[in-house]
């Protein structure tokens, strides 16, 4: 089997509101395949997406909701029912493990699991909280292995603060 390819693109539903429609194109036979259902606008997909190795994708749309999805396939699992509180973005992805760095408004999450079909576990990073000027301010990166995480956060609106660093 080929690669896939995701993507989505804005579009109006019948109340003529916006929302984003998500696509999976087939890299084997050029099939294009429509993910069944309507998502909350994003402004990109740029952290709102992660492969995990089987070929499915996580994704978090603009309401906060996690999907997880199969290429080309009716079947989509809401993960969100489970989850405490709306997330923002996917922060960072370790393939060694699988494990992902969720953002929320409030709070930093460790999802794992998904990547092993194993059932997920999720666990709050306590003693640091999303910089709450801008989404994009604090920056991540998963140590060699995929165990830890370092989450550099901006003390306020610019540089002149400086940085902190968090290992969880």
């Amino acid at each position: 089997s080929g690669a896939h390819f995701f993507f989505g693109a804005l579009a109006e539903d019948a109340a003529a509101e916006a929302v984003m429609r998500l696509y999976f194109l087939a890299g084997d036979s050029g099939e294009l395949c429509t993910v069944p259902g309507a998502f909350a606008p994003v402004e990109s997909l740029y952290k709102q997406h992660v492969w995990l190795p089987d070929g499915r994708v996580i994704y978090v749309d603009g309401q906060g909701k996690i999907i997880l999805l199969s290429p080309c396939s009716d079947q989509g699992i809401d993960l969100s029912e489970h989850m405490p509180e709306p997330f923002t973005m996917i922060g960072a992805y370790a393939p060694e493990t699988g494990r992902l760095l969720l953002q929320g408004d409030q709070s930093y999450w460790l999802l794992d699991g998904l990547a092993s079909g194993a059932e997920p576990a999720l666990r709050q990073i306590t003693g640091v909280a999303p910089n709450p000027y801008d989404l994009h301010w604090d920056t991540f990166a998963w140590l060699p292995g995929g165990e830890e995480v370092v989450i550099s956060h901006l003390n306020g609106r610019d540089a002149s603060g400086g940085s902190t660093l968090y290992l969880a």
